[in-house]
């Protein structure tokens, strides 16, 4: 008898452990998908932000090329006009461009102002010892003698 109650212990015991083991790898793996599901979506979460992100820049860039062309397209037309406008009779083409005839135009007034008069002395050197073209030759002579 007490082979046979060891024998149904064991046996009750094995059927009660896999019931156990199968139930926990049951709430394991769905615990898995569940945790895999979630990473899945805030992967396309983020994959999308990054997809908007990247649109609105490239929105703004091809904005500010469009900008840059109109731009570029008035400054040709501007350009263009320019070339096909005939020179009026009355017109009198210079050879210095109109920033530089102002100037010149202006440069006609002279401003008279009188002038230093300059005298022939040279100004004192204050340096300690004499130098450059202050140096009198005099006193070198009389150190060498």
């Amino acid at each position: 008898m007490d082979g046979i109650s060891v024998l149904i212990g064991l046996i009750v015991g094995i059927l009660l452990g896999a019931t156990i083991a199968w139930k926990l790898t049951q709430n394991h793996e769905s615990k898995k998908t569940k945790q895999m599901a979630s990473t899945e979506a805030e992967l396309k979460a983020l994959l999308a932000q990054q997809a908007h992100e990247h649109v609105s820049t490239t929105k703004s860039g091809l904005s500010n090329l469009k900008q840059q062309l109109d731009i570029l397209s008035n400054s040709i037309d501007n350009y263009e006009n320019a070339l096909t406008q005939p020179n009026q009779p009355g017109e009198k083409s210079t050879f210095y461009g109109e920033q530089a005839s102002v100037f010149l135009r202006n440069k006609t007034i002279e401003i008279n102002t009188p002038k230093a008069e300059i005298e022939d002395a040279q100004p004192r050197d204050f340096a300690n010892n004499p130098s450059g073209l202050f140096v009198d030759n005099s006193i070198d002579e009389k150190v060498v003698k």
